[in-house]
């Protein structure tokens, strides 16, 4: 079987250009890795998953593809599982709040709203929509740590999201790293840890 196309999506805030240097890693090893991209101040969250589909069916309509999500690209690669088309066979979530963050909750609270109107979604106990306990063996998380307990996230969080946030999804694999939430996809390590779950037997 060859290898599928690889949907690269980035988190609440940066752009499509955050998930470049993992895409170069990616192709340096010989796959189609692509980034795709949606506007994370202005879509719900239902509307920038469709946004990732759509691109998805227009890059390779008839093919399953692997998704590799950062933060919330984590979240809607978890609930594009779900959808026909296009069959997702293999899911690395990089530190997302799949059950939500005490961050966004106090961020949320401030008269200027950062997040955009996804940023709702991520309030600790909303992050995952979607029941991935049949996809467990299709599923990685790779979870940043080493920061101490800043802002009501409790010990082992990558100063964003907590660990144990990051990891309440079903999965086959963790992988923990010491590093800060916005640098984990920039991440050698993280880029070797997503690049071996998606070229697993």
């Amino acid at each position: 079987m060859s290898q599928p196309p690889i949907a690269l999506v980035h988190g609440l805030g940066p752009r499509v250009g955050a998930m470049w240097p993992m895409a170069r890693r990616f192709r340096a090893a010989g796959l189609r890795a692509v980034c795709l991209g949606y506007d994370t101040r202005r879509l719900e969250r239902a509307a920038a998953k469709r946004a990732v589909r759509q691109q998805m069916l227009r890059i390779a309509p008839d093919s399953e593809w692997d998704v590799v999500g950062f933060s919330m690209g984590g979240l809607l690669g978890a609930e594009l599982m779900f959808d026909e088309a296009p069959p997702v066979r293999r899911l690395v979530q990089i530190g997302s709040p799949n059950d939500g963050s005490p961050l966004a909750n106090r961020v949320l609270d401030w008269p200027v709203r950062p997040l955009g109107r996804m940023g709702e979604s991520v309030r600790v106990g909303e992050g995952l929509t979607v029941d991935l306990a049949d996809r467990r063996n299709d599923i990685t998380v790779i979870v940043g740590t080493g920061w101490g307990d800043r802002f009501g996230l409790g010990a082992g969080n990558d100063g964003m999201v907590p660990a144990a946030s990051a990891k309440a999804v079903p999965h086959r694999v963790c992988v923990e790293v010491a590093g800060f939430h916005a640098r984990l996809p920039l991440m050698r390590s993280v880029q070797d840890a997503a690049l071996a779950a998606i070229t697993a037997p």
